[in-house]
């Protein structure tokens, strides 16, 4: 697996940023919701960009992503984390989910329009807390709400998270 940090050109090999710990957090999917959710976290010092990965397969979404946030890591490859956001189209979630599983995907919040916890839990390691969440269109300029609901091995500091 291959993550690559864009803006400087340094390919990272392995699971992890070189040092064999996970990143804090990683969106699976680089659009317009996993953007608005970042810069949010960002921008209440929730997170800075280096404790973040972004799988995007798109080169012109991580080009965008990586001009917009410096030393964001961007790549099309999932990476271990602590946390990992689902940001995909329904139709991409569960798949995308079960791929990055391989890498270890700590705990789950998923984005993704109609897609149940339970099909998001069967993909996951037993044992994963896997949280859904359905911000509205106004939390892309950062005055949305959401609705959360918890999956079976959620609890409530999941919920928090």
């Amino acid at each position: 697996m291959r993550r690559v940090n864009i803006e400087h050109g340094n390919e990272v090999v392995g699971a992890d940023a070189g040092d064999g710990s996970p990143v804090r957090l990683q969106f699976l999917g680089g659009g317009r919701m996993a953007a608005a959710l970042l810069g949010g976290l960002i921008e209440t010092g929730w997170c800075q960009t280096s404790d973040v990965h972004v799988v995007e397969p798109d080169p012109v979404a991580q080009r965008r992503l990586v001009d917009t946030w410096s030393g964001l890591s961007v790549g099309d490859s999932p990476t271990a984390a602590l946390g990992t956001v689902v940001a995909v189209k329904p139709g991409l979630a569960a798949a995308v989910l079960e791929h990055a599983r391989t890498a270890g995907v700590g705990r789950v919040l998923s984005l993704a329009a109609g897609v149940t916890l339970g099909a998001l839990e069967a993909v996951t390691e037993q044992g994963t807390p896997v949280v859904r969440s359905m911000p509205n269109t106004p939390a892309l300029v950062g005055r949305g709400v959401a609705a959360i609901s918890a999956g079976v091995d959620a609890t409530e500091n999941d919920m928090a998270w």
